[in-house]
């Protein structure tokens, strides 16, 4: 003879539940969120020295022989 009158037999049943989807889905949306937020539209000029970016921008030649001093402390 049985113990147990009712049983609850819906808790055995294997079926998707809320909380086992849900770190899915937001890792999922994370990446599409993260993806939505990078920026693509920048423009980016390489020089050999600081005389050549100085006579393609003649206005931020003091800028490019900066930026090459600190390349060639950073080499």
């Amino acid at each position: 003879m049985k113990r147990t009158k009712n049983i609850n037999q819906e808790t055995f049943r294997k079926s998707w539940r809320s909380y086992r989807v849900a770190p899915v889905a937001l890792a999922i949306s994370a990446v599409f969120m993260l993806a939505g937020c990078e920026k693509s539209d920048e423009t980016v000029s390489l020089y050999q020295n600081a005389d050549d970016c100085s006579r393609a921008n003649p206005s931020m030649s003091e800028q490019c022989t900066t930026a090459y001093n600190n390349a060639l402390k950073e080499a």
